[in-house]
């Protein structure tokens, strides 16, 4: 399938958000009205996953359809040593603009430092810089005047609806003919759920981690109304069920690792828990009035009959899923499942597949969607190995190239925390490579310095 059905392209509508499970590993009854209307106007993947989580490292296979290992983003750029994706690597927004697009960007990028010696808040000078063109290396226009909210305390709460207002204003400019004779592609990045990793389910946590502010305060929820509500769902089944006794000893390292930095949250205060995961439900709820606010413009300017939209997130949220929280460093579903919901004016909604995908495959649909001839994908992109999923909208029941490969995971962050001044130790299981083939994975933990040990089947399976 591809968008040439009108004489011209179809305009794309990218949403990310971050940090969000697949609506699968959700509470059937937790009210996503934005969710459910995409749900019931388009097909939705169920077995859809990232291929490295956290934010930046999985935003550069996202815009890039390249692993970490060829984008270099393996840690996120305000993480040591701060690497950011080369303006050289060619993002989705450079290959649409090949292709006739006119190509925007909203929201949370977290792929450079955007804001690195700038004051987006004001100055004492009263210099107030325009960030709208910083990502024109990158493939993309109308950036955020005001810089970049990577996703610090409380800025889902803050900057979503902004991020909201800032794209709905431009749709209704291409609505009035901001540009002429072009499709249009734009993303869309919100924060939340996002703010869940600055929350304070204790009370206590901000007494108890290393440093009192260790990139952002800990916080309770904000006081607004939506925040509010208190859901009656069971935590995981693997909370109560998995002691991390019989896993690799990365997984306790994380345990550790998140009480030091966002302080004690003990497996045995269940209401802390509880309060932990009801933050995130909530959260959720509040991206979701955003994302519905989008689809509504659609409507209002009459583009949502020649807009696809697609919707997804950069990785999970454990919230309790085997006594952990957060993010990265493992390969549990709750951290890598993620929503891709594909809405297209041209193949009927409703529909659900079962069909395995991965983030690495997201550029190359694009393209196809996009009207891009495989062959011509092939001849000018070779770098892109992932799959075009797009025959699946039409036969949601049908499998494609990736059903058969599966999806490579990896993680190596630590690779990257080594090279900083102070080093880190390689000789530790912390980095992961795995795959996944829609029922079965297989995670294979490694110590950086050992990465060629073992150099055989025989002896890795002892």
């Amino acid at each position: 399938m591809t968008s040439q059905n009108r004489g011209r392209p179809l305009n794309i509508l990218l949403i990310c958000t971050d940090q969000e499970r697949s609506w699968v590993d959700l509470p059937s009854a937790l009210p996503l009205p934005a969710h459910e209307r995409l749900l019931a106007e388009g097909i939705g993947f169920e077995n859809y996953h990232v291929n490295v989580s956290p934010c930046g490292p999985s935003r550069s296979v996202i815009y890039t359809g390249q692993h970490t290992q060829h984008t270099g983003v393996y840690v996120n750029p305000n993480t040591p040593p701060q690497p950011e994706l080369s303006a050289d690597l060619l993002t989705i927004g450079d290959m649409l603009r090949e292709q006739g697009y006119y190509t925007a960007y909203k929201g949370k990028w977290h792929l450079s430092n955007i804001n690195e010696g700038k004051d987006f808040r004001g100055t004492p000078t009263g210099i107030y810089p325009n960030a709208s063109g910083v990502l024109e290396p990158y493939g993309f226009s109308d950036y955020n005047f005001d810089g970049e909210r990577v996703g610090l305390t409380w800025e889902g709460f803050m900057e979503d609806g902004p991020i909201a207002a800032d794209a709905a204003r431009l749709l209704f400019d291409l609505a009035a003919g901001k540009i002429e004779d072009q499709p249009w592609f734009l993303a869309v990045n919100f924060v939340n759920p996002h703010d869940v990793m600055f929350f304070d389910a204790t009370g206590r946590q901000h007494e108890t981690r290393a440093q009192k502010n260790f990139l952002a305060p800990l916080l309770p929820e904000p006081g607004a109304a939506i925040y509010q509500k208190v859901w009656d769902f069971p935590l995981p089944e693997s909370f109560y069920r998995d002691d991390l006794s019989h896993k690799p000893e990365c997984h306790h390292a994380i345990r550790d690792g998140q009480a030091a930095m966002y302080g004690v949250m003990e497996h045995d205060d269940e209401a802390a828990w509880q309060r932990f995961q009801n933050y995130y439900f909530n959260c959720l709820r509040d991206v979701d009035q955003h994302v519905m606010w989008l689809l509504e413009v659609l409507d209002m300017t009459g583009l949502a009959d020649r807009t696809m939209v697609l919707y997804t997130s950069d990785h999970g949220e454990r919230a309790g899923a085997h006594g952990l929280k957060q993010k990265a460093g493992t390969m549990y579903k709750e951290d890598m499942k993620v929503p891709l919901i594909v809405r297209h004016p041209d193949c009927s909604g409703g529909r659900t597949t079962s069909a395995l995908a991965s983030a690495i495959d997201l550029v190359p649909t694009l393209l196809a969607l996009s009207g891009t001839p495989a062959a011509a994908v092939a001849e000018r992109y070779p770098a892109l190995t992932g799959v075009d999923l797009s025959a699946i909208l039409e036969t949601p029941g049908a499998r494609s190239e990736r059903d058969r490969r599966g999806i490579l995971f990896n993680y190596a962050a630590q690779y990257g925390w080594a090279r900083t001044a102070d080093g880190m130790d390689l000789s530790k299981r912390r980095a992961h490579r795995g795959v996944h083939d829609g029922r079965y994975k297989f995670a294979r933990y490694f110590a950086p310095a050992q990465h060629y040990q073992p150099k055989d089947w025989e002896t890795l399976i002892r």
